[in-house]
């Protein structure tokens, strides 16, 4: 259970508010620092309980998804179809972050079997699969700050 909170706090709520902060950038909608940590830190919760929930391996993919879109949307105020949209391509870009992280630690000689048996290396990959999350979260931070200073 306290490998589960480790990396909830260290990896999951802070990977989860970098997705919802892209995918809400993306459609040019920003929100206070407060709304955006909050929602955040239930984001990383939910993810953190799909994923011990006794359920075939994978399926918290969808289910973090649906939430995710849920809610892009109630902080967006934009259609479905948006919010969806915006949600899979940030969602896309966690995935080639997570393919190249992979493909890397198998081809060091470190087989991903042996890497989820550790919560550390469990949080120094889920980084290392963020560094596109990031690099897109710094780049719509900058393309925000010089609209608004345009205005």
């Amino acid at each position: 259970m306290s490998d589960a909170i480790l990396t909830c706090i260290l990896l999951n709520i802070p990977t989860t508010t970098l997705t919802l902060y892209v995918s809400l950038a993306m459609q040019h909608c920003y929100v206070s620092l407060r709304k955006l940590f909050i929602s955040g830190l239930l984001l990383g919760i939910l993810v953190t309980i799909y994923r011990n929930l006794p359920i075939p391996f994978g399926l918290h993919i969808p289910l973090f998804i649906l939430t995710l879109i849920v809610a892009v949307q109630h902080l967006g105020n934009n259609t479905w179809g948006m919010s969806c949209l915006f949600s899979m391509a940030t969602y896309l870009i966690t995935a080639v972050g997570e393919y190249l992280t992979a493909s890397i630690l198998v081809a060091l000689g470190m087989p991903i079997k042996e890497i989820v048996k550790s919560t550390w290396l469990i949080i120094m990959a889920g980084w290392l699969s963020n560094i596109f999350l990031v690099a897109f979260a710094v780049a719509l931070s900058i393309r925000h700050a010089k609209v608004s200073v345009r205005q």
